[in-house]
């Protein structure tokens, strides 16, 4: 699964929107030093990935 990939069903600022996966809606962070995905089907992790160090 690719985050970037998925089909979005609305955008919540520049890095947060909603997307489809699988007919679940899904919480969809894409940020300079992270990627997550969280279900709102129970509030689950489904993807994390820390992309650069934070100081």
């Amino acid at each position: 699964m690719k985050l970037q990939d998925l089909p979005t069903i609305s955008v919540l600022s520049d890095a947060v929107t909603i997307c489809d996966y699988q007919g679940m809606k899904v919480v969809r962070v894409l940020h300079d030093t992270a990627e997550a995905g969280i279900t709102l089907h129970g509030g689950h992790l489904v993807w994390f990935k820390l992309l650069a160090k934070t100081t």
